[in-house]
């Protein structure tokens, strides 16, 4: 397991509450989702597979890359209005933002999202999987009885990700 301390500003091994993310949507702090000290939010091996397979991402946006139960790599950039956290915390017009959902479905802060997106993938409670457009998937995950549901693009990038209520669930299973 890869231990370096830190890479561009983010800690790869994080060790008790505190979680640093210098970016400009604030610092992730310890929370029921909070990283464990066998969390590796970004592997230097695993950013080398994408890096050989040709998948296009910006190295120093990465808020995590880790493997689905697939074994797929999943990762989380910063992102733009359209794709990635930013669009999950601000949103765009049409689709408005989920920071709200996670807030009144998970009791989560904007600040606390990405590290419970990372924690949702890798408990591995999958419980629906179906094809997005653009090749990628739609997946439920359910982590103590609570629903996330996140869309992955098929290179493996977070487009988006929101709570989902259980009406919500039925109708996307459907």
């Amino acid at each position: 397991m890869y231990t370096s301390p830190k890479i561009r500003g983010h800690y790869c091994m994080c060790k008790g509450k505190s979680w640093e993310l210098d970016n400009s949507l604030g610092q992730i702090k310890g929370t029921l989702f909070e990283p464990s000290d066998e969390d590796v939010l970004i592997d230097p091996e695993l950013v080398l597979e994408l890096k050989k397979k040709g998948v296009k991402f910006t190295e120093e946006d990465l808020l995590f890359v880790t493997r689905d139960s697939s074994g797929e790599i999943v990762f989380l950039e910063k992102g733009n209005p359209g794709a990635g956290l930013e669009h999950i915390i601000n949103g765009t017009e049409d689709s408005g933002n989920h920071k709200n959902k996670f807030k009144d479905k998970l009791n989560l802060e904007k600040e606390d999202i990405g590290i419970a997106i990372y924690k949702f993938i890798k408990e591995d409670n999958i419980i629906n999987v179906k094809p997005s457009k653009d090749n990628g998937k739609n997946v439920i995950y359910c982590l103590n009885n609570k629903y996330l549901h996140i869309v992955i693009a098929s290179n493996g990038f977070i487009v988006t990700a929101y709570p989902a209520s259980n009406d919500e669930i039925e109708r996307l299973i459907q």
